[in-house]
């Protein structure tokens, strides 16, 4: 049930961020260090400079300010973080269960 529930809420929050156009707003996929989003003023720079030279932001976006791309980064944001929320509530029940031999599965066969 969690991980249905967390598939609804990463639907959802996927559909929100296609519809603001916030798809590529991070540039870099970083699946550890991506979760800390950028923390000072300096680091929003950066990152908005980055997307800055994707073809999203130079044919869609140019007129984008700092304060714009944050919301569309946060929805991005959002969306990645329910999608590494997902494969952990996945994962670690199914590698407890695969070590503890509980796993009847074919699939899960080692």
């Amino acid at each position: 049930m969690a991980i249905a529930f967390l598939v609804f809420c990463i639907v959802l929050v996927g559909g929100a961020t296609r519809l603001a156009d916030a798809g590529l707003s991070i540039t870099q996929w970083q699946p550890v260090f991506g979760i800390v989003p950028p923390l000072s003023d300096a680091d929003w720079s950066a990152a908005f400079e980055m997307y800055k030279q994707i073809p999203e932001f130079k044919l869609q976006n140019s007129a984008m300010t700092l304060v714009e791309f944050k919301v569309i980064f946060w929805w991005e944001w959002a969306h990645r973080l329910l999608g590494r929320l997902v494969g952990v509530v996945f994962a670690l029940p199914f590698v407890i269960f695969l070590i503890a031999g509980k796993s009847s599965g074919g699939m899960c066969r080692v």
